[in-house]
């Protein structure tokens, strides 16, 4: 088999006997195929105890690497599918808590949005109104009314619009009674300038 030492220089290294050990471990070595191909290999080699004809006897057992690597490549591949799997359920699982998210943050808008308009409708507007109402009072514009569905409500607000029409009827009824006095003084003022110089035209 010495020819082959040159060709196949690792398969000759443990085809060859340590004279001390009488036998080589398991090592990757390269063999020819009977098509020509090198192809690595696995393979232990021990010698034959007795001897023949003088020479002494190999056993060797040899493997193919790929024949080890295919279940690795298999697995290797099953990983990878089982990989990209988790990595798409996870995608989806993602873009369902994005949905979900996206969904939740749209109800809170508009429950929000919705309270807000309720709110100003049931408090601002009528605030504003009441605000409105102060003033053309302030203007002198006694006629003006109070909402009466402002004034029937039992709530703060209605309480609120009620005690300013009272305060409204009043500061109206005070006025009237100052107009009335005014309009009394001044026809007091007339018939006592006139008591005084009878022939005075009345001013």
């Amino acid at each position: 088999m010495r020819f082959l030492s040159d060709k196949l220089p690792s398969w000759w290294a443990i085809f060859e006997v340590d004279p001390i050990r009488k036998e080589r471990l398991p090592v990757i070595t390269t063999g020819i195929e009977p098509d020509g191909q090198i192809r690595k290999k696995y393979m232990a080699m021990t010698p034959v105890e007795t001897r023949l004809h003088g020479q002494t006897l190999m056993v060797a057992a040899t493997a193919y690497i790929d024949e080890f690597s295919a279940p690795i490549l298999a697995m290797n591949r099953k990983s990878q599918e089982i990989s990209a799997r988790f990595q798409s359920f996870f995608t989806r699982q993602g873009l369902m808590v994005g949905i979900v998210m996206a969904l939740i943050l749209s109800v809170t808008a508009s429950v929000v949005y919705l309270l807000g308009r309720r709110s100003a409708r049931r408090f601002i507007i009528p605030i504003v109104g009441l605000a409105s109402t102060a003033k053309a009072v302030g203007e002198g514009n006694w006629e003006v009314d109070s909402d009466a569905a402002l004034l029937e409500r039992d709530d703060e607000v209605g309480e609120l619009a009620l005690s300013f029409n009272q305060m409204r009827l009043q500061l109206k009824r005070l006025f009237q009674e100052l107009v009335s006095n005014l309009a009394e003084l001044k026809a007091t003022q007339a018939a006592l300038t006139k008591s005084k110089n009878p022939l005075s035209k009345p001013v």
